[in-house]
Formats: C-alpha cells, structure tokens, sequence
C-alpha cells in the first residue's frame, strides 16, 4: 500500500467553500496513525521498526515508572546482600 500525501499550510483565513472529496478523505483518516518514511523499505517492515521501536519505549517507560523510594530500597538490599557477602568471608 502506498500513500501519497501532501503537506499542506493551514491558515486562518475563511472559507467559502469545503472541498468535499478532500473532507470524505479526511473523515476516512480520522483515528488513523500515518507512518511516513522516505525510504524505499517495504511497508510491512516500517511497521515492524515501528511497533519494536514502541516495545522499547514501553519498556523505558517502565524502568522510569519505579519511584525513587523504591529505588531506594532495592539499593539498600543490595548493600546488605554485598555486607553479607562480606562477612562470610
């Protein structure tokens, strides 16, 4: 499947008229994500670059989303785990 768009200035000026095609159009992308690429890879592994690439942010989002205190905490049985190692030998 191939897209063709093009990129179009928005101003503020009135309207008399609305391009209905352009609107169907429009209406039909609405709730769509577009993955534009120039390159001339299939589409089918953009999308899969893609999707890995949301896998890995989800990912980051994750490491992020533990709180500082739990951090803390983690940290703090690490250093008893290394005391413990410590003492037995």
């Amino acid at each position: 499947m191939q897209i063709d768009v093009r990129v179009e200035v928005l101003t503020t000026e009135r309207v008399d008229s609305i391009d209905e095609g352009k609107k169907l159009y429009l209406e039909l992308l609405d709730g769509k994500l577009l993955l534009v690429t120039n390159t001339s890879t299939p589409a089918a592994e953009v999308l899969q670059r893609y999707k890995s690439l949301a896998d890995i942010e989800r990912g980051f989002r994750v490491l992020k989303s533990y709180s500082p205190a739990s951090t803390r905490l983690a940290s703090y049985f690490g250093q008893l785990f290394t005391a413990g190692l410590a003492t037995r030998s």
